[in-house]
């Protein structure tokens, strides 16, 4: 792919406007290359939650396409920050494609299941003492209740991601999480406010380290090596802990959009 490339302020606009009246292929491939930077961004953020599966050159060229869609298909006119549009396709892209992947054992997914129903039938807090009724309640080590939840990081994520998605039409952070769709409604809106509300709800029954782990990723967009230096833990750490809080984030989501138990 060539370099990016960088443009000011008003050379922007002046791209969008000649690409709008053309729809040249020229002037599409020079916006792509301007914003080639939030695939970047993406992508390096997602790398720690992918790595195990995928490469950084792989999210990039999902990214791309995303990028390049949304270029396409966006309207100036709606006045939606182009930046915001495009990371929502970029993001969802890279998504769609790590889910095509059948990385998830059988056994790690029942696995992951158990957990979350235990979680959810003991009513405990989601802390290192539920981690330990969890194991005591499934007849395993505390080592392998937070091994799982670890492995399971991604899985949640994925999850946890095409919820909000499906609930809330995209959305990249908490603090944004059910921004302008271009066909919205009244009844789009009323839907939207009350999964916000419902997504509060989930939010606010995490315990304190769970909250932090959300509010740093989310709101500040924090990569979980600096979380984790944050919070004088291992990443591998900070990620069991936020794997946990999507767990049950996704899992009371699921009661309310599909009903399930």
């Amino acid at each position: 792919m060539e370099a990016e490339e960088t443009l000011n302020a008003e050379q922007v606009r002046e791209l969008w406007r000649a690409y709008q009246a053309g729809r040249s292929v020229e002037d599409k491939n020079r916006l792509v290359l301007h914003y080639l930077f939030l695939v970047r961004n993406i992508a390096s953020r997602l790398m720690p939650l992918y790595s195990a599966h995928t490469n950084y050159d792989d999210l990039v060229g999902y990214g791309v396409l995303g990028l390049i869609d949304a270029v396409e298909k966006y309207v100036p006119e709606r006045n939606i920050r182009f930046e915001a549009y495009a990371s929502k396709r970029i993001k969802g892209e890279i998504i769609d494609n790590m889910r095509k992947q059948d990385w998830a054992s059988a056994s790690l997914r029942s696995r992951i299941k158990q957990i979350g129903q235990a979680y959810d039938n003991l009513g405990c807090a989601q802390d290192e003492a539920g981690e330990e009724k969890v194991a005591a309640a499934l007849g395993l080590d505390v080592h392998q209740v937070r091994d799982a939840l670890e492995k399971a990081y991604m899985f949640n994520m994925m999850h946890f991601e095409a919820i909000l998605n499906s609930g809330a039409g995209g959305g990249a952070t908490l603090e944004n999480m059910l921004p302008e769709d271009e066909e919205d409604g009244p009844q789009r809106q009323l839907e939207k406010q009350e999964f916000k509300r419902v997504l509060a709800q989930a939010v606010e029954r995490l315990s304190e380290k769970e909250k932090q782990v959300v509010t740093l990723y989310y709101y500040e967009e924090l990569m979980l090596k600096d979380i984790a230096r944050l919070m004088g833990v291992t990443p591998a750490r900070v990620s069991q802990i936020h794997s946990r809080a999507l767990l049950k984030i996704r899992m009371e989501l699921e009661h309310y959009l599909y009903g399930e138990s």
